[in-house]
């Protein structure tokens, strides 16, 4: 007997990371480790408990550093896992899910394993999003949910806030705005500290970028009560373990070191955008700690990678488009300077 999966994941095509072992990785958006030099202990720790299943220290945490209330706040296992919870949650088999090309892949991937039609709006020509677009269709296919990701992946178009509220107050559906790389970008700009107005609307935030802490699966989310609370219907109990938490409340307690970090990566990106477009490469705005650049040099993700460094690539017909991390100074030069090399 032929064990097979459901109609929704037989045609899946999986997220895959790039395995390239490179000395030098500017692929996926890390950042360096810098808010605890000198380790971490985990002796004290009540490991043999299960941990605390409503994750209140950490909500507390985040809802002081926001100034919101903790039950406006939900954690999960990094802002993907939250992303997925909601479409878990609030659509149906056959309802539509919508964002805009090129975004975040896994938006398809999770609206797809759960029976979802999948829509997207096309980007600009230079990657912007025309919300008035967007607004035609979710009218147009009666969509359910809505992402949006600002700062985009992996373009790093911001959209600006005043279009977002004109678009929650235009649209009948679910708005789920992902800011996981809100920190690189105009702190004005967020939608945090509008929950309360908008009940149609959740932000997702991540500890993965920013905080530069990816390897522990941090993310949450705000939202009304009300939708908090369908939510944790639907999540898993313990879903949060105790080390994560404990690491998720002491980071949300060095805010000012994450700021310094984040305005060391604004500074530098403004530097390799500079020698980006002095080498004669295009570039786009970016609000995110990367840039997304096009080139006709089609090889170049393979030359870079014979020089021992990583980047994103996204195909493309007449050129390619790449996504670069921003890293340190050591690295970024080291990049230029491959750059200059294969170009000549």
């Amino acid at each position: 007997m032929m064990i097979a999966p459901k109609p929704s994941v037989s045609t899946l095509k999986p997220y895959v990371p790039d395995e390239h072992q490179c000395a030098i990785k500017l692929d996926a958006n890390e950042a360096k480790p810098f808010l605890f030099p000198q380790g971490l202990q985990f002796a004290d720790m009540p490991l043999h408990r299960y941990p605390d299943p409503g994750t209140d220290a950490l909500k507390k945490s985040i809802a002081a550093q926001y100034g919101v209330n903790p039950g406006n706040i939900m954690t999960g296992n990094g802002s993907s896992a939250l992303i997925e919870l909601v479409i878990k949650t609030f659509v149906a088999p056959g309802e539509v899910v919508i964002s805009f090309k090129p975004s975040f892949a896994m938006f398809g991937i999770y609206s797809r394993i759960h029976g979802a039609d999948f829509s997207e709006v096309d980007s600009e020509a230079d990657f912007s999003f025309d919300l008035d677009k967007m607004i035609t269709a979710v009218r147009s296919k009666r969509a359910k949910l809505v992402i949006l990701c600002s700062p985009n992946n992996p373009t790093g178009y911001l959209i600006p806030k005043a279009e977002l509220v004109r678009f929650l107050q235009s649209v009948d559906a679910l708005v789920l705005v992902d800011e996981a790389y809100m920190e690189f970008a105009d702190q004005g700009e967020t939608l945090v500290h509008e929950i309360g107005t908008y009940t149609n609307l959740i932000v997702t935030r991540t500890f993965s970028k920013a905080f530069g802490l990816a390897g522990i699966r941090l993310g949450y989310l705000f939202a009304n009560p009300s939708l908090v609370g369908m939510l944790g219907r639907v999540q898993e109990p313990y879903h949060l373990n105790t080390i994560t938490q404990v690491i998720g409340c002491m980071a949300m307690s060095r805010m000012a070191e994450v700021k310094t970090y984040t305005a060391s990566v604004r500074r530098l990106r403004q530097e390799v955008m500079v020698r980006l477009r002095d080498l004669g490469i295009k570039t786009y705005p970016s609000s995110g700690n990367f840039i997304w650049f096009e080139t006709e040099q089609k090889d170049l993700y393979q030359k870079l990678i014979a020089k021992d460094i990583l980047i994103r690539a996204f195909g493309g017909q007449d050129t390619c488009y790449f996504r670069v991390t921003i890293g340190d100074e050591q690295e970024n030069n080291a990049f230029i300077n491959a750059l200059k090399e294969i170009l000549s």
